[in-house]
This record gives structure tokens, C-alpha cells and sequence, in this order.
């Protein structure tokens, strides 16, 4: 099994399958509770949203501790190195709303009428101000980040060596899974271009948000720019309202 792990290939395949099945996990333990809890919170999508990536961040703090000659530190759990943090604001910033600014024109109003599909879609930004700044800014990208970071991201970066227009292995395949875990869109869009738009801007943040995993060893710089890239891409929705 130790000389499976060692080849690449092999690899991400069985971190692909671990991810799957953790996100699987979480979903049926949400499932499970639900029946139990009371019926205010059980009807509201922010609250069960919030216990989903709860559970998923716990799955994935059970796997590292369980996982042999590992630390919590190997897996980004540790004060990051030396940063720019005035640099990682600006970077976020550019690429979370160049990222809106240029996909959503291409997506929701070049491509839908080009193919004739009626857009639709939104996100729910919570009753109130501080639903959205601890649910969706705070809390989702911390859990989050524990997920495709901590753990994802983690057990690829021995493969950093490996290089695609000059980021890693790691970086790549953890904002494109983070950005697939965004297809879950669909159960608030038949949209399949705002479904797109989203995924497409997950994924672009998750690019920042990994390089920043890399070069720090940490997952704090991470929960950084996750937390600003939430900030920032609520600002379009918080003007037009």
C-alpha cells in the first residue's frame, strides 16, 4: 500500500475517493440529525448549512488524527510562515471580483443567450447582517479550509514537484475539487451558467487560497483569503439590495 502511495497517479486518485466519501459521510450524518432537531432550525438552509460543514470539518479533523506519522502541523494546523499580508488582500481582492466582473457577463448574458437558457439563481445571504458575516463569511470558510486544505491539500504535497503554469499539483487539484464541491449550486439553480459561474469563481479562489496553503504550511493565510473572498463576492449582492 506504501509503494501505491508513492505514485502519483495513485495517489490523487484515492485523495479524490477520500474526499468524495467524507463530503458523502457528512451529508448522511446531516441527514441522520436532522429528524432530531428542532423544527426551526431544521427548516432553515443557513442552520443546516452551517451543521453540514461542521460535521465535514469534524470527519476531517477525525481522518488527520488517525492518519500514521502525521502531525497536526504536516496538515497546516501551525502559525504560518513569514507573508505579505497586505499583498494577499490585494491579490483576493482582484481576483474574487475580476473573477465576477468578467465570468458573470460570459456566463449569464453572453452564453445564456447564445444557447437560449433562461438564467436563474441566488444565494440566500441570511435574516440578517450577522448570519451572514458568522455563517457565510466566518464559519463556512474556516470549516471549509479545514477540509480542502488541511486535509486534501495536505496529504498531495509531497507531489509539489509536480507543476502545471507554475503551481503545483496540490494547488491545482485542491481548487478544482473545491471548486466541484460548489456543483451542489444546482440544488438551488437549474441554471447549469450560474452553476458554471459559481464554480468557475470557487475555483479561482481556491487557486489563491492553496498557493497561500503552500507557501505558508499553513491553513491560516487560507481562512484569510477565503474569509475575504466571501466578503468581497457578497459586495455586488449587498449594493444591489
Amino acid at each position: 500500500m506504501i509503494k501505491l502511495w508513492k505514485i502519483p497517479v495513485i495517489r490523487v486518485l484515492l485523495v479524490v475517493l477520500l474526499a468524495f466519501l467524507t463530503f458523502q459521510a457528512s451529508v448522511l450524518l446531516k441527514q441522520a440529525i436532522t429528524p432530531i432537531l428542532p423544527e426551526s432550525i431544521a427548516s432553515d438552509s443557513n442552520s443546516m448549512g452551517a451543521i453540514f460543514k461542521t460535521i465535514l470539518a469534524l470527519i476531517s479533523i477525525f481522518i488527520i488524527a488517525i492518519i500514521p506519522g502525521k502531525d497536526l502541523k504536516s496538515f497546516g494546523f501551525c502559525l504560518p510562515k513569514r507573508l505579505n499580508y497586505l499583498k494577499l488582500v490585494g491579490i483576493t481582492f482582484v481576483v474574487t471580483l475580476g473573477s465576477i466582473f468578467l465570468l458573470a457577463p460570459l456566463y449569464m448574458v453572453f452564453l445564456s443567450n447564445v444557447f437560449h437558457v433562461k438564467m436563474s439563481g441566488g444565494f440566500n445571504l441570511g435574516s440578517s447582517i450577522w448570519v451572514m458575516i458568522i455563517g457565510v463569511w466566518f464559519w463556512s470558510s474556516i470549516t471549509e479550509e479545514i477540509f480542502n486544505r488541511g486535509l486534501v491539500q495536505s496529504l498531495l504535497q509531497d507531489l509539489s514537484h509536480l507543476r502545471f503554469l507554475g503551481l503545483s499539483l496540490p494547488v491545482w487539484m485542491s481548487a478544482i475539487l473545491f471548486g466541484a464541491g460548489h456543483l451542489t449550486v444546482f440544488k438551488i439553480s437549474g441554471s447549469p451558467f450560474f452553476v458554471m459561474l459559481i464554480v468557475s469563481n470557487a475555483t479561482l479562489m481556491g487557486l489563491v487560497a492553496a498557493r497561500y496553503r503552500e507557501k505558508s504550511g499553513s491553513i491560516v493565510p487560507a481562512i484569510i483569503v477565503h474569509i475575504l473572498a466571501n466578503i468581497f463576492g457578497s459586495l455586488p449582492s449587498l449594493f444591489l439590495n
